[in-house]
């Protein structure tokens, strides 16, 4: 069988599920798949795969499709529909959010990407068939390159700032501009379009990571700020309680509770042994559950499962 790996056809900011299918492909092409992605370049990050227009495409019975979740949003359905207009063999749908994809299709045929919790959830709230595969894929983070200690930072951490904050302004500017401001004894430090070069070098300067998603699926910044070894705090939303354990590897706070957000930042700041003890966690959790490859591996047992 063949893979054709279907991303967004327009440019888009960074975003994990993006980068996840651009993963898909190229581990396909490194286990000898032959795989193409067919979209627009992921150039936030070069990922290695074979990108190429839609125009260019010309798949047969044989080409397995990979699909975002999403597809069935106002803004993507044509482009998605125009694929499936083509020749193709089964279909998988590469989920990161639960509740963001219409299961109602005929050729959905697979789920790959659905953490633990998401499972649990997914069969009612996404209504999928009782029938219908759904299998983890969970995104992973490269620790090699996500860490701490590296070429060029001391080794000593020096460079650290004990209780400063980043945070992503991807999503709800207006709850982390709150949350920075009632705790503004420290520096803060936003993230907005930063390349993965900048962004390490944030995280190498920062002691606490914060994201208040109201949508989310396994994120990448996340990802990344734990391997780094931050000390993170989030919302429960989507799928970050796959990644999270509240006071394990991170803090977990109610849903929209901007205040609690804030209240366990500072007592983190009040605490930096407490805030290092947690990152040091993270880190831990990332290299035993987020591996390239054990990604990889996965991704080739999933493959191996596909009908012909």
């Amino acid at each position: 069988m063949k893979a054709a790996v279907i991303v967004p056809n327009w440019k888009l900011p960074p975003s994990g599920g993006r980068k996840g299918l651009h993963l898909i492909s190229k581990t396909l092409m490194d286990n000898g798949v032959d795989c193409v992605t067919v979209g627009w370049k992921y150039e936030h990050a070069p990922i290695g795969d074979t990108v190429i227009p839609p125009p260019m495409f010309h798949p047969d019975e044989e080409t397995v499709f990979i699909l975002p979740e999403g597809v069935n949003g106002l803004r993507m359905a044509g482009y998605f529909l125009d694929m499936l207009d083509l020749p193709h063999g089964p279909v998988v749908q590469y989920i990161q959010s639960t509740g963001l994809t219409d299961p109602h299709q005929e050729w959905a045929t697979n789920y790959w990407g659905l953490g633990p919790l998401q499972r649990e959830i997914a069969g009612d709230k996404m209504k999928i068939p009782a029938d219908m595969p759904i299998e983890e894929l969970r995104q992973p983070v490269d620790t090699e390159w996500w860490k701490r200690v590296d070429e060029g930072y001391s080794e000593d951490e020096s460079e650290r700032i004990p209780g400063s904050i980043l945070y992503s302004t991807s999503r709800n500017v207006t709850v982390l501009d709150s949350v920075a401001r009632k705790c503004g004894t420290k520096p803060a430090f936003r993230v907005a379009g930063a390349t993965q070069e900048e962004l390490r070098t944030l995280m190498t300067i920062a002691d606490i990571f914060v994201l208040a998603s109201t949508s989310e699926g396994q994120s990448s910044i996340l990802n990344e700020a734990m391997s780094m070894e931050l000390a993170c705090v989030t919302w429960p939303s989507g799928g970050l309680p796959d990644i999270i354990t509240h006071e394990q590897n991170g803090m977990m706070v109610a849903q929209n509770d901007t205040v609690g957000l804030a209240d366990c930042v500072r007592n983190l700041q009040k605490d930096p042994e407490r805030a290092r003890e947690l990152g040091k966690n993270a880190r831990e959790w990332c290299v035993e559950n987020l591996s390239v490859k054990g990604f990889e591996s996965r991704l080739m047992e999933l493959w191996s499962k596909l009908p012909e």
